[in-house]
């Protein structure tokens, strides 16, 4: 099975009181799988700078609006395979600093008014206790890291 390459760009979108927004999403093709959450973002087009593709990813998935991105240590590849298809996807990851909103499903495209179910503004206690799947699965300590280094500037 070949493995089509992807690169993406993903926002660790975050409120005055640092809760995370994630959506909660699934595949369809996949009847028994539970469903996970994950960051906003997704692939870059091939005319697309990567903070132009997250501010239309960004307004695709929440209906929001952002301006500044600021970018993280954080980056991640790995394979996976949605709807059929195999990827392999190297994500960059931007803080994007934001009020609390709640996310407008008016700009989804089809693929994701199939797959996202939902979304949540999660606190770094809740990522850390949760037994529900995240993506990625590391997102609770890059939140603590940008907490600690906001908090001790």
């Amino acid at each position: 099975m070949t493995l089509n390459p992807r690169p993406a760009v993903r926002a660790l979108l975050i409120d005055p009181d640092f809760r995370i927004l994630l959506l909660k999403g699934h595949d369809i093709t996949l009847t028994d799988a539970e469903p996970w959450w994950f960051t906003v973002g997704g692939g870059i087009r091939p005319h697309e700078t990567p903070k132009q593709a997250l501010r239309r990813e960004v307004l695709e998935e929440t209906g929001h609006v952002i301006a500044e991105l600021l970018p993280t240590p954080f980056s991640r590849t790995f394979s996976f395979t949605f709807e059929g298809r195999p990827h392999l996807q190297h994500e960059t990851f931007y803080v994007a600093m934001s009020p609390r909103f709640d996310p407008d499903p008016k700009y989804l495209t089809a693929m994701e008014k199939r797959s996202i179910i939902g979304f949540k503004w999660w606190s770094l206690q809740e990522l850390q206790q949760t037994k529900e799947t995240i993506y990625p699965a590391q997102l609770a300590s890059w939140l603590e890291y940008l907490v600690k280094s906001r908090l001790s500037r």
